[in-house]
């Protein structure tokens, strides 16, 4: 599953401005004509629930919108180049590494301080009203607002009687700039080990989240096009009525981003290699995800829709590869599994016992209720190291193979963890025992 990708983002430039003296039969000397420059074309993100993974950027580097034309003679309006849209999962993060003068001037300038974030108390009737379920950690930057003529400075270039363009551009301004994360008032990020999406082995990055897409067709401009610079029929004054100069179109905005794809679900099933998550969810849902009877068969999160008994609501249930000892350090590609976790709004840990123990009769009871509270913990340990908040989700303790458990066996596994202050639920996967209940606690829990 591919849920990390770097992209270099480019939107277009706009056109330039055109430097153009009318000459006709009637009119030798008709003034200036010169139209002005089309916009560039922006790149828009779009969140697509049809899209469960990055994948479709496997192999991209860079994605480029393209210039606006140039004004033409005649008064003629340069075309605006088209827009760029980019769909992403939902859950998609999109984290800044580096951008350009335009890129960063927008987005201070409508970057709010958290401190200084007023509203008048009409205002905040109606923001409380349009945004209820809006997060309280929402990113300062306003990536909905953009730049018009006013708020940008444009550069003229002037033309000789031979026809010369005199002016050069001043390209320092297109140049990417690594952001100074530390002088950011936004969540940041420093990655490191990503060799698989970066070119050079190793490379490290330091980043700002700038957005998060969580709703379907949600979107944002994330690179403005350049606006078009005006012809010289726009300099034309009663001193001045043969102008020879015009304006470049604007630089369009270029950053370096890193997408992380975080899934989104109501339920994250959570348990060691091999304890059954990915039968539990072909049991739940409609998916049909790998299953075989050897450690790591789930490689990649998978997704379902699980209804309820009377078929009355629906809850998304995303199945989280098998975690090991370590995976907060990486192991096992730990990390990248744990960070699906963060937006499941419940989870499920799923234990187990090995056949063999289960039959070893050398292995007391009291040992094997252990073995299986000490997965929890283990669980719980990784869980707390990666991010402490997500040991504060609601969550279902389960334990699976129920079918092979002597009567004895369940009833003790059951009182153990309640002395621990935790209930603890049996289920057999393969034969569907208890799990109507486990089901009707799990949407206890969502409401």
């Amino acid at each position: 599953m591919i849920d990390l990708v770097k992209l270099k983002l480019s939107a277009g430039d706009g056109g330039d401005g055109r430097i153009s003296l009318l000459r006709e039969k009637s009119r030798p000397k008709g003034g200036p004509d010169g139209g002005d420059g089309g916009r560039g074309g922006s790149i828009i993100v779009e969140a697509d629930k049809n899209i469960n993974t990055l994948k479709h950027f496997a192999g991209i580097k860079e994605i480029v919108a393209k210039k606006g034309e140039g004004g033409g003679k005649n008064k003629m309006h340069g075309a605006d180049a088209d827009d760029v849209v980019i769909k992403v999962p939902l859950g998609t993060i999109i984290w800044l590494e580096a951008e350009n003068s335009p890129s960063k001037n927008r987005r201070r300038k409508y970057e709010q301080s958290f401190a200084d974030f007023e509203f008048d108390q009409e205002e905040q009737e109606n923001e409380f009203l349009d945004n209820q379920d809006k997060e309280e950690d929402s990113l300062p930057f306003r990536l909905d607002v953009l730049f018009h003529r006013n708020d940008v400075r444009f550069q003229k270039f002037f033309q000789e009687y031979s026809g010369t363009r005199v002016g050069m551009r001043n390209y320092d301004q297109d140049e990417l700039n690594q952001v100074e994360s530390e002088k950011e008032q936004a969540e940041t990020k420093h990655f490191s080990d990503l060799d698989k999406i970066l070119d050079n082995s190793g490379r490290e990055a330091s980043t700002i989240k700038i957005a998060e897409l969580k709703k379907d067709k949600e979107r944002i401009i994330l690179c403005q096009g350049g606006l078009g610079g005006r012809g010289n029929r726009a300099f034309r004054s009663s001193i001045k009525q043969t102008p020879r100069e015009a304006e470049y179109g604007t630089f369009g905005e270029k950053k370096e981003v890193i997408f992380e794809l975080r899934l989104l679900a109501d339920l994250g099933l959570v348990g060691l290699p091999n304890a059954g998550k990915s039968t539990l969810l072909s049991r739940f849902t409609k998916a049909r995800p790998k299953i075989a009877n050897y450690p790591f068969t789930t490689i990649e999160p998978n997704l379902g829709i699980m209804s309820s008994v009377d078929g009355k609501k629906d809850l998304v249930i995303a199945d989280i590869p098998g975690l090991i000892e370590g995976a907060s350090q990486g192991k096992g590609l730990g990390d990248r599994f744990l960070r699906h976790i963060e937006n499941c709004q419940m989870l499920m840990y799923v234990l187990f016992l090995e056949e063999e123990t289960v039959f070893d009769e050398a292995i007391d009871l009291a040992e094997k209720a252990k073995q299986l509270y000490q997965q929890y913990q283990l669980l719980q340990s990784e869980l707390g190291a990666y991010q402490p908040e997500l040991l504060e989700k609601l969550s279902v303790v389960t334990i699976n193979k129920a079918d092979i458990y002597p009567e004895e066996f369940s009833s003790y596994f059951v009182d153990f963890f309640a002395k621990k202050g935790i209930e603890a639920m049996l289920f057999s996967g393969v034969t569907g025992e208890g799990l109507d209940i486990i089901k009707d606690k799990i949407f206890s829990l969502k409401e």
